[in-house]
């Protein structure tokens, strides 16, 4: 009796995986097999190959088609590889496509929920982001600078106390140097973690934004089924992170409206949104670079409708800022001064720059000379083209939407409310079609005679239309500020510990190596 029952049953399972699989293949959409339960992430699973291994095998796989169907796990979707077919979705018909996918439900975390990230367009996306968006304009970012300044300068005295050359791990680095300038400029704090090792700011922080081993595995499964998601109240904020978090922002908001207390920082800015007192600027300020994104005009109409931001609402936006701007931004320096001591050519080019441009080193950057600093601009602009942190822009269809034949081969594709999307960065930016040599690292690509050359919707370490990243410019200046202040006084170099070339960890949502980035950095004259 039980034989035959559980024989009924892996037989019904088995034409159920069928039935899934079957997705793209019945809809007549080119797809990569998938394996069984796995999907195409069987690799990623067993940790034999990281996330962008697996992206770059579907991208590969099929590379004369517009998009391919396959497959997380048990979920089927879409990876568009045509320019034309991600401008359609990102700019040109965004309405259709308006939303991210994230396996988090309201009801389950609540913090977590009402950040600009997991905003849906049915709760109001556009209208906060049109409320807050002010908050990050240039301007807004030079205020900002000085507290930058500080944190940098906090960084560089620490690492000057030892003496000869200093070997050092970046992404730990530069993941503290992160939590101090997020402190001070998001949550109005000092944290000094570099030399405050067990600082709590930093643990709760690298808690939050945490995402190897079980926890981000059990967020790429629950990705795929808002079932799962709600039988195993899936958070990307735990209930300790987010008291933290919540106990900060109160005790700050307190202290700041009884002592009249303003500093030109994020949750000043915020504040202000609340009480609808910040406006867009009409002033023309020096932008942070090349790879800086623009506010989409499509937000410009939504301005005129009035958003209420609660102090929960000021709590979400900041520990959102905190969760995207920590991980991306030690990750990108953490690359630049690894690609900085394997070109050394590159690197003394640059340190070049700023002693042109200021020679001695106690003497601080002002905004306009960091912001004028064209080769500065070109070699970030390029660690984040070879090294983007992000590896696929992510969206969810919201209204039904056909991508039409382009050629006799092709066919029709439904695309139905709730299908995801998948943008591959990281791919794209790697395309030999679109930057020859693209393995290399050439600051040069963007240079004056050169960056005109960029096909658009070939670079998207921000990400694209009305959904770009809100702080493209927080981390262009965050990340400026800091490698200027380095080379001032440092001169990086390879050690023994240092890792040519790079492994990426399997273990890992984002693209960073298994083994860390060590490199020395040898004190100037």
């Amino acid at each position: 009796m039980w034989t035959i029952l559980l024989i009924v049953v892996l037989v019904s399972f088995y034409f159920k995986l069928r039935q899934i699989y079957n997705f793209w293949r019945e809809r007549r959409v080119p797809y990569v097999k998938p394996v069984y339960i796995l999907g195409n992430f069987a690799r990623r699973a067993f940790r034999l190959g990281s996330m962008h291994d697996c992206v770059d095998k579907i991208y590969n796989t099929l590379p004369d088609v517009r998009c391919i169907g396959f497959y997380t796990f048990l979920q089927p979707m879409l990876m568009i590889r045509d320019l034309e077919l991600i401008k359609q979705i990102t700019v040109k018909d965004f309405d259709s496509f308006s939303d991210h996918n994230t396996p988090v439900l309201p009801s389950v975390d609540k913090l977590w929920s009402k950040n600009l990230f997991s905003l849906t367009s049915d709760r109001g996306w556009n209208g906060v982001r049109a409320t807050v968006s002010p908050a990050f304009t240039g301007s807004k970012m030079r205020k900002m600078f000085v507290l930058m300044q500080d944190c940098s300068e906090q960084f560089v005295t620490y690492l000057k106390i030892k003496e000869g050359m200093i070997t050092m791990e970046m992404k730990e680095s530069f993941s503290r140097y992160g939590t101090d300038v997020i402190g001070s400029t998001a949550f109005g704090i000092t944290c000094n973690s570099l030399k405050e090792q067990n600082n709590e700011f930093y643990l709760m922080g690298k808690e939050l934004t945490d995402l190897s081993g079980l926890k981000g595995l059990k967020l790429a499964v629950y990705s795929t089924s808002s079932t799962l998601a709600k039988l195993f109240s899936v958070k990307v904020v735990s209930d300790k992170v987010g008291k933290f978090f919540s106990h900060v922002i109160e005790q700050n908001l307190q202290e700041r409206r009884n002592n009249q207390i303003v500093r030109h920082d994020m949750i000043h800015m915020l504040m202000k949104a609340q009480k609808g007192e910040i406006q867009q600027d009409n002033e023309q300020t020096l932008d942070t670079g090349f790879p800086t994104v623009q506010e989409h005009n499509t937000l410009n109409t939504t301005r005129k409708s009035k958003i209420i931001i609660t102090d929960e609402d000021i709590t979400a936006h900041a520990t959102g800022f905190f969760f995207a701007g920590f991980e991306t931004t030690s990750t990108l320096l953490s690359y630049l001064m690894y690609e900085l001591a394997v070109n050394p050519d590159i690197q003394n080019k640059l340190y070049l720059e700023i002693q042109q441009i200021k020679k001695n080193s106690n003497e601080r950057i002002t905004y306009e000379e960091l912001i004028n600093m064209k080769y500065l601009d070109n070699v970030v602009a390029e660690c984040l083209r070879l090294h983007s942190p992000v590896t696929v822009l992510d969206r969810k269809c919201t209204k039904s939407y056909t991508i039409e034949p382009k050629t006799r081969d092709e066919n029709a594709i439904l695309i139905e409310t709730g299908q995801k999307i998948w943008i591959p960065v990281r791919q794209i930016q790697r395309d030999p079609r679109f930057y020859p040599n693209p393995l290399k690292f050439d600051p040069n690509r963007f240079n004056d005679d050169n960056k005109n050359n960029i096909i658009p919707f070939t670079y998207l370490p921000f990400g694209i239309g009305p959904r770009n990243c809100l702080g493209s410019r927080f981390a262009l200046l965050e990340c400026k500020v800091i490698t200027v202040d380095i080379l001032r006084h440092f001169q990086l170099v390879c050690t023994d510990k240092t890792e040519i070339p790079i492994k990426l960890d399997s273990s890992n949502l984002t693209p960073f190596p298994k083994n860390g980035i060590w490199l020395g950095l040898n004190p100037r004259n």
